[in-house]
């Protein structure tokens, strides 16, 4: 793609090939015989289509847009007064494209433009090829912070469904940042089953590391830790100063290969952040999907051990003496604990309910302990 420089600051340049009108796309260009090719035969009010197209061509195997051919793939060109009239339209087309197709990380999507003189009786008019090749990253269009997502299936572009996790890739640039909390903020979640606040990184320096979460997560329900949030809700957020700082905390968040069994359980692991309203500090979510192996996620410890865990409520416990459980013994264990947690509670409530109230409060917490290790026994027992 070159530019011819003018006091208008203008414009895309054209090639040198000229075009006889009505030829054949496949006799002009025949390279294009095994890529995806999508036509126009004018770009009046098709901004947003061919836009979409671009979008979808790059989340699927690339291809090439034709402007100025029609839907039997013949070069009619569009007619204009003047070269420069037509690279107006072209150059408008152009500041769209770059500021709607983003990848999940905000970078620009690649895609390069050539135009193209198409003569006929003396007359000139105009093509131009719109080459999108496949991104490495899947893309967005974001028009006016509406988010689509779009893809190519059987010659056609469609609109796919944006799930949460489609949200959650989403880095959004200062002009459309759409933050939802700010550093003090409380966050609107609850630590349980499925969810562990961190208010840093330090974690990862335990003994146990994150290797006990993905394996505790993996092996019961799936859930997620949230990076950046304290015990108490309460928003403290993350520095990160750059994407090269991003790449790092992303690598030291993905445990070693030697770490966890089995090993290609860390391919399904994803590493998020959502951006706060303070620059450069985010909250980062890991996310852990249920285990789809026969066999337990294990990990190994900073001493070399290796073990298994499980996530009972909002806690992770070891299964002890490295005892390797299938999941039916598991979620076995698992409906134990949380009866007798369910037990416990309702004798608590009778109790206190009773006529010795004030004592029953009083002596609520050591009862709780009590039943709490009954509940890590019950866990444990077949050990």
């Amino acid at each position: 793609m070159t530019f011819i420089n003018s006091d208008k600051k203008k414009f895309l340049s054209f090639e040198e090939i000229k075009i006889n009108k009505f030829n054949t796309l496949s006799a002009v260009f025949p390279e294009n015989s095994e890529k995806d090719i999508i036509v126009y035969d004018t770009i009046y009010n098709k901004y947003g289509n061919i836009i979409h197209d671009i979008c979808a061509l790059a989340n699927s195997d690339g291809g090439k847009i034709y402007i100025g051919v029609n839907q039997i793939q013949k070069c009619i060109g569009i007619s204009m007064k003047t070269r420069d009239e037509w690279l107006e339209n072209i150059l408008k087309l152009s500041r769209v494209l770059y500021n709607t197709i983003h990848t999940f990380e905000m970078k620009r999507i690649k895609y390069y433009i050539r135009n193209y003189i198409v003569e006929y009786n003396n007359h000139e008019s105009f093509i131009t090829e719109i080459e999108v090749p496949r991104s490495d990253e899947q893309c967005l269009v974001n028009s006016f912070g509406n988010i689509s997502y779009y893809g190519r299936k059987e010659g056609q572009t469609i609109s796919l469904p944006i799930t949460e996790d489609i949200l959650h890739k989403v880095f959004m640039d200062d002009e459309h940042r759409n933050a939802k909390y700010d550093i003090g903020d409380k966050f609107d979640g609850e630590e349980g089953e499925k969810m562990e606040f961190k208010p840093s990184f330090k974690f990862l320096k335990s003994m146990d590391g994150i290797g006990k979460y993905l394996s505790s997560f993996g092996n019961t329900n799936g859930g997620k830790i949230i990076i950046g949030v304290g015990d108490d809700k309460k928003i403290l957020g993350i520095l990160i100063e750059d994407s090269q700082h991003w790449d790092r905390i992303k690598q030291n968040l993905l445990m070693n290969k030697n770490c966890i069994k089995p090993v290609e359980y860390l391919t399904q692991i994803r590493v998020k952040r959502v951006p706060l309203r303070r620059k450069n500090h985010f909250i980062v979510n890991i996310y852990i999907p249920k285990s789809n192996f026969e066999e337990p996620i294990i990990v190994r410890d900073l001493e070399g051990s290796w073990n298994q865990w499980s996530r009972v409520l909002s806690s992770s416990i070891k299964i002890d003496k490295q005892i390797l459980y299938t999941k039916a013994e598991m979620n076995e264990m698992e409906k134990k604990c949380i009866s007798s947690e369910k037990k416990y509670k309702k004798l608590l409530k009778d109790y206190e309910s009773s006529n010795n109230v004030q004592e029953a409060k009083s002596s609520k917490f050591g009862m709780y302990s009590i039943f709490g290790f009954m509940i890590l026994v019950a866990l444990q027992f077949k050990t």
